[in-house]
């Protein structure tokens, strides 16, 4: 045993040994290609990537990267600030050695060839918010739409609207000082460069874009001129040496998030389509009410947690599946539909119903819809529950809700079913409202919980631990915030229903019922009539009922054996006074009604003034009522006869 465990140690530090090697002969390889310093040209588009700031010192994410670069390959830099174009031919003549950041534009020519990713980037197209009607870049057409030279947006709208009128500015101030100027009302650009100038030009709330749907994606590399291949290799291997903390770090700083997982952060996986539970607001941040439910639990939790979005539903279950991501931010509760996932307490419940244009005529119960066409996303819970329980309705599947509500107000499908809440929110945002109702009643009410990998137990735990610290009234605070009419929301002032713990309902999904053992005879308390179990104790019991889903089995007990039958575990809950005898096998909940004892003589004997009277007397007690006990054990000289 012993030599095994040296054996083991000996390997295990073999391995860490060949681990610090190999990162220090990737350095040492790195710096062995270069002979002296390299000269890097980086283009100053604006934050947060590569800027000249107010002092004239050049900042940004890449910059940062770059010289943690040099840290790690012990190589000297020289970064000089250029324009777009300028930078790339400063490298073509050899009076540069690398440019970052570089995206290849189109079927352009370039002497520059791709190294590594150094980030990531999404182009929208901009407009005036008091201009109406704009859904896609087509609806461009008429208007001069801004652009900076030679930028990727640029090649971008030329290529995919060759008529478009374009007004060019030779960089980024020139377009925002165009924009101040109200020279032009509609402009396309990158994300994060737009999203801080408009707040340095003071102009974020003069202008909107649809967050949900970039024009396209775009990756920036490190670049060298095609050919070097040795500062080609020494780029890799340097910007491999950096881990993924020190890179989520970097991303942090600049980008508010980072596209790294690290050990100190919960990755939340959130689709940004689904307002108002998620979506992406104007500064393209995960908001809606499940991004505040999550911020709230981290608070509770203390972990950090980063957002991740994605743009479809699956994409967020994959997410999920494939590491990237370590938590799906709020699924409907359908295990058959999400292999490999479990499922957290549900934490938010909304109804789903059915939508249709009032144009067309009033629907007001479900089977007015039997033998029409009923619009559904396909491949939801929602088109599995019509599926199962109306198959007289005939289902058309869209890929999305915006093209299913668009269906229905054209009249090709009759209505549509979807998540309340989230039906709404679609038709004020596509500009519907007045135009559509739902059915007087919610077909069923969906739950949200957490999804996580079904073996990770101890997350799944953690998950739950947080929820559990969660109280309903912070989480009706936050619904009120995302969902303005009352009727609407889940958590009413009067609502019967209440959130369990996790433990709590499993405990109740192992427990069919609960036996409740009472006194017969006891009115109004308990009592039986008609072969119906009544009186104060039913009515508690059936509010319990409704609010948790506790089914209880009553169990009539006479008094004298209560007290021998409870310690028999014959039943599991009981209603009691709090007395002494009864502490040493049962727990008490809170009161939940008090009562008077009272001594009761014949009309014909004295005024009972006080318990000394008693002396001497017989007092008639029920046999086994032990709230008599403490009184009496007080006052041996009374008599007591029990019945």
């Amino acid at each position: 045993m012993k030599l095994k465990i040296q054996l083991i140690l000996v390997i295990l530090m073999a391995g860490v040994i060949s681990g610090i090697c190999i990162r220090d002969s990737q350095a040492a390889s790195a710096q062995n290609a270069i002979v002296g310093g390299i000269n890097i040209t980086c283009p100053m588009g604006g934050p947060p990537f590569s800027y000249l700031d107010e002092d004239g010192q050049i900042k940004g994410y890449v910059i940062d990267l770059w010289r943690l670069w040099s840290e790690k390959t012990g190589i000297k830099i020289n970064l000089i600030p250029a324009s777009w174009q300028q930078g790339i031919d400063m490298v073509c003549a050899g009076k540069a050695d690398a440019f970052a950041p570089y995206v290849h534009l189109g079927d352009q020519e370039s002497c520059l060839e791709d190294v590594t990713p150094v980030g990531r980037d999404s182009g929208y197209f901009f407009w005036r918010k008091n201009i109406s009607g704009l859904k896609s870049i087509e609806d461009l057409k008429g208007f001069r739409i801004g652009v900076i030279k030679g930028s990727s947006v640029e090649t971008y709208l030329r290529k995919k609207m060759p008529d478009a009128v374009l007004a060019v500015f030779p960089n980024s101030p020139a377009l925002f000082d165009a924009l101040k100027q109200k020279e032009i009302s509609v402009f396309l650009n990158t994300l994060q460069n737009t999203l801080r100038a408009l707040k340095k030009y003071n102009l974020e709330t003069d202008f909107q874009f649809d967050p949900q749907n970039p024009l396209f994606e775009l990756i920036s590399y490190a670049a060298v001129k095609k050919g070097n291949t040795a500062l080609s290799e020494a780029v890799k291997q340097g910007m491999n040496l950096i881990s993924a903390d020190e890179r989520a770090s970097i991303e942090r700083k600049w980008l508010d998030r980072s596209s790294f997982k690290t050990e100190d952060t919960l990755i939340i996986s959130i689709p940004i389509n689904f307002q108002p539970f998620m979506f992406l607001n104007i500064e393209s941040k995960p908001s809606g009410m499940f991004a505040d439910i999550w911020r709230l639990w981290a608070q509770k939790t203390g972990k950090k947690i980063e957002f991740l979005p994605a743009d479809t539903w699956k994409t967020g279950i994959e997410n999920v599946k494939n590491g990237k991501a370590d938590i799906h931010a709020g699924l409907f509760y359908t295990p058959e539909q999400y292999e490999g996932i479990g499922f957290s307490q549900p934490f938010y419940e909304s109804g789903v119903s059915i939508f249709f244009p009032l144009k067309y005529g009033k629907v007001s119960k479900i089977a007015e819809l039997y033998a029409q066409t009923v619009g559904a996303v396909r491949g939801t819970s929602q088109e599995k529950y019509l599926k199962k329980y109306h198959p007289e309705i005939r289902i058309s599947e869209f890929g999305t809700r915006d093209e299913m509500i668009y269906a229905a107000r054209d009249g090709k499908v009759r209505g549509f079913i979807s998540v309340s809440s989230m039906a709404e929110s679609d038709i004020s945002r596509l500009g519907l409202s007045g135009e559509f109702e739902s059915l007087p009643e919610v077909l069923y009410t969906g739950k949200f919980c957490a999804g996580v990998l079904k073996e990770n137990k101890e997350l799944l735990a953690l998950v739950n631990k947080g929820f559990d610290a969660i109280s309903d009234k912070e989480l009706a605070e936050i619904e009120k915030r995302w969902i303005s009419d009352p009727k609407d929301r889940y958590f009413k002032p009067d609502a019967k229903r209440i959130r369990l713990t996790a433990a709590e309902q499993a405990w109740l999904n192992t427990v069919k019922t609960v036996r409740f053992g009472f006194v017969e005879g006891a009115e109004p308390v308990s009592y039986y009539e008609n072969n119906e179990y009544k009186g104060l104790h039913t009515d508690y019991l059936r509010l319990i009922s409704e609010r948790t889903g506790i089914r209880f089995e009553y169990v009539p007990v006479i008094q004298a054996e209560f007290d021998l039958r409870a310690k028999a575990y014959e039943f599991d809950m009981f209603p009691s006074f709090n007395v002494p005898q009864r502490k040493s096998y049962s727990d008490f909940t809170n009161p939940i009604m008090e009562m008077t004892s009272v001594i009761i003589t014949r009309s014909d004997e004295q005024f009972i003034s006080s318990i000394s009277v008693l002396k001497g007397k017989k007092i008639a007690v029920l046999k086994g009522f032990g709230l008599n006990k403490p009184l009496f054990d007080k006052h041996p000289e009374i008599r007591l006869i029990q019945k």
